[in-house]
């Protein structure tokens, strides 16, 4: 299995795209097995996850989800959650000036 990583830092609400969508594909499925997000800063963060469609939020994985400081959130709790291949996984930390590490795979 694989695993990708990503710091976010954020400058605003700047988004980070965790999966890119694969236009034109709506019934393929991509699935994560593994979604962490370490609080490597050093007071809580605020993490929004979602579906985007390329044009509209899907839905909210995450809304307003507080990490605290020192705590790794497992998202899925180990149960893969599937998506269509059509819709990118963004996510963003709520505060400015905060930072997360990010570890997940997808197939």
């Amino acid at each position: 299995m694989i695993f990708n990583h990503q710091r976010i830092t954020s400058a605003g609400t700047d988004t980070k795209t965790l999966s890119t969508a694969e236009h034109g594909s709506s019934e393929k499925l991509f699935t994560v097995e593994r979604l962490l997000v370490s609080n490597t800063d050093s007071t809580d963060v605020t993490v929004n996850l979602w579906l985007y469609d390329g044009s509209a939020i899907v839905g909210y994985i995450l809304k307003a989800t507080t990490v605290p400081v020192g705590t790794t959130l497992d998202v899925f709790d180990g149960v893969p959650f599937s998506y269509p291949a059509n819709n990118s996984l963004l996510l963003n930390l709520g505060d400015a000036g905060h930072t997360a590490d990010v570890i997940f795979n997808r197939y």
